[in-house]
C-alpha cells in the first residue's frame, strides 16, 4: 500500500507540457521582426528542474544557429498573454 501511495505522489508531480514557443529576436531598428517557431507535442518532465534543463538546451541549440532566442512553454506563454 505504501509503495502505491509513493508511486501515485510521484506520478502526480509529473509536468505535462504541450509545446514550446521559440522566439528568435529580430532588430526592429533595421526592419527585422522577431520570428516565432513552435515545437508542438506532448512533453513530460519529472520536475521543474528537468523542464528548465530541457528549455536551456533547446535555447542553446537555437542560439547556435539563430542568435538570441527566448523559450517559453505554451502554458507560460499563455500566462503572459492573460496577465
Amino acid at each position: 500500500m505504501e509503495i502505491s501511495n509513493k508511486l501515485l505522489k510521484n506520478i502526480m508531480k509529473i509536468k505535462k507540457i504541450t509545446g514550446f514557443h521559440i522566439i528568435v529576436k529580430g532588430d526592429p531598428s533595421v526592419g527585422i521582426a522577431d520570428k516565432e517557431l513552435k515545437l508542438e507535442g506532448e512533453f513530460y518532465f519529472d520536475d521543474n528542474e528537468e523542464l528548465q534543463k530541457f528549455k536551456n538546451n533547446l535555447k542553446q541549440t537555437f542560439e547556435n544557429y539563430c542568435g538570441e532566442v527566448s523559450v517559453d512553454t505554451f502554458e507560460e506563454y499563455q500566462k503572459k498573454i492573460n496577465s
